[in-house]
């Protein structure tokens, strides 16, 4: 899949635009980055890596931040950090 493929899944007509409307949330490293985005399909709030994964169907961001941290503690990644607002445990436990 390339990078547009990709973004149309998504409902944009653009890489350069799901970036665009998009918000880095966390990295596992550099050339892993997780974004949270709300889509205009079914899939709602979704979180995407540029590795064209993808964890959707999510009612809001908190939701997709849960599930995001969820999968990263489901598969044993320590190796991650979250991005600004999104930093630490605190701000986790404060979602939803």
């Amino acid at each position: 899949m390339d990078k547009d493929c990709f973004a149309n899944h998504l409902g944009f007509d653009t890489w350069t635009n799901l970036v665009k409307g998009s918000q880095p949330v966390a990295a596992m490293h550099r050339n892993c980055i997780w974004y949270a985005v709300k889509t205009d399909t079914w899939y709602g709030w979704v979180a995407w890596n540029t590795n064209y994964d993808v964890l959707f169907s999510n009612a809001s961001l908190e939701a997709t931040l849960l599930k995001l941290k969820a999968y990263f503690d489901s598969r044993h990644i320590q190796q991650f950090h979250w991005f600004g607002a999104f930093a630490g445990e605190a701000a986790l436990e404060n979602v939803g």
